[in-house]
């Protein structure tokens, strides 16, 4: 059924057509609509004879020009919104995402043991663990390192990090509320947007050097008690010795004799090495003051050493050209050489030799020098090197020792600030090298 025409409706359809047509409604702006009573306005003109209709003609071809224009601006500017909007959500997304994994850095952060502060480049407190707010209970963010440790020697040794851009540990005591050994490392760094921060871990190693002190004391306070009984035992043995010769070589009563003095002698031996540890490391904390020539001492072991070398068929020979003038204490740096050549006589081959120089190598540090021990022996396999300084640790249980020996000396070279290198390989011998800082004697002494 066809309906009545109705030409205000007609006119309301066309015009909804154009508007559209003409981007009456197409974009935010009110360009489109400036446009299209523009055009009405032409169309006014000409019917009232005010301009030609070549101004009509060039006016609809400008219109319609213009209005493909901004439509054309229409679509590149909700493409770019659309674009915009999925830009926003992917880094929506991202941010959700780093918001996590800041949630789970700063649980891992809080949970560790150690007291562990984040600071800027003024020094201020940016993130503190929860062991850090425990130890400190100053420590806040924006709360100056300087207001929230305060101790000189944690202070000085940030501010040294930060001016020399390195890596400073310092070990100091707190008295309050209780007495604490706290050691601190402050390390410098840039993150790769180059902010400039410092991480500082201050650990509390007060129960450590405790522990420490409560072996050293009592294996100190055994050995010492150990000693005296097992010094009256020895005796009685010696006693009865002449009376064993009187059995034969073979006879029961002969090898039981001989067993017992070698474990007594032995076991003497043992305490006598444990109550050297414990007094090695009584004193490792306290630097030597006095200045030494360590070849002297050198060429004294070498020769109190030689009768014992020649029974074994082995030669010492001492390649010290010049003075070595170091700050030491001359009884312990004489047991630390006595050991080296002793274990360097007794793993040494048959009719071979012991060397004592000074280290050809670079040094490790920059002041230092070193003075190896060399023998031809059968040598120590890779895997046994790294435990040799280790308690009690011998390589071939068949061999005499207590395995206390280069325990000692390691002890006594970290005393002097030293080092201690090894170098050795199975059926060519062994490298003992220890290094020293070197000072002039003319100069300490001025």
């Amino acid at each position: 059924m066809l309906l009545p025409w109705n030409p205000a409706r007609q006119w309301r359809r066309i015009a909804r057509q154009v508007g559209w047509l003409f981007l009456w409604r197409g974009l935010p702006f009110g360009i489109s609509r400036l446009l299209v009573l523009a055009f009405l306005l032409l169309c006014v003109l000409v019917y009232q004879d005010v301009v030609g209709t070549d101004a009509l003609v060039v006016g609809v071809i400008f219109f319609f020009l213009a209005a493909s224009a901004l439509q054309l601006d229409r679509r590149q500017f909700i493409t770019r919104l659309q674009r915009l909007s999925r830009s926003q959500k992917d880094l929506s997304h991202q941010l959700t995402r780093a918001d996590l994994k800041i949630n789970e850095y700063v649980e891992v952060f809080e949970s560790l043991h150690d007291a562990i502060m984040l600071l800027d480049k003024n020094l201020d407190i940016v993130m503190a663990s929860r062991s850090a707010r425990s130890l400190f209970p100053s420590v806040l963010p924006g709360v100056s390192f300087s207001n929230a440790v305060r101790h000189p020697l944690a202070n000085a040794a940030v501010e040294k990090a930060v001016s020399q851009e390195r890596v400073i540990q310092q070990d100091y005591r707190v008295s309050a509320p209780v007495d604490r050994e706290l050691s601190l490392q402050a390390r410098p760094f840039l993150t790769k947007s180059k902010v400039f921060y410092i991480l500082v871990v201050i650990k509390d190693r007060s129960e450590e050097l405790k522990l420490s002190q409560l072996r050293t004391d009592f294996i100190a306070n055994a050995s010492h008690e150990l000693k005296t009984p097992l010094t009256g035992l020895i005796a009685c043995l010696e006693t009865l010795e002449p009376y064993v010769h009187d059995f034969g070589e073979d006879s029961v009563e002969r090898k039981f004799f001989d067993m017992a003095r070698g474990q007594a002698n032995r076991m003497h031996e043992l305490i006598t090495d444990l109550l050297s540890l414990s007094h090695v490391e009584l004193q490792e904390h306290r630097h030597p003051e006095d200045i030494i020539d360590l070849k002297g001492i050198i060429e004294e072991v070498a020769h109190h050493l030689s009768d014992k070398a020649e029974r074994s068929n082995i030669k010492i020979y001492c390649q010290l050209d010049q003075a070595l003038f170091m700050r030491g204490d001359e009884r312990q740096l004489h047991q630390v050489f006595t050991n080296l050549i002793e274990n360097a006589i007794k793993y040494g081959r048959d009719e071979g030799s012991v060397t004592v120089q000074i280290a050809q190598v670079q040094p490790p540090r920059v002041g230092m020098f070193g003075i190896s021990v060399t023998d031809d022996g059968i040598g120590i396999a890779r895997m046994d090197v790294p435990r040799l300084t280790e308690r009690f640790y011998r390589v071939d249980h068949a061999r005499s020792g207590t395995g206390l020996g280069l325990a000692i000396v390691k002890h006594i070279i970290n005393r002097h600030g030293g080092m201690l290198t090894i170098g050795s390989e199975p059926g060519r011998g062994s490298v003992f090298t220890v290094w020293f800082h070197q000072v002039d004697r003319l100069s300490e002494a001025n």
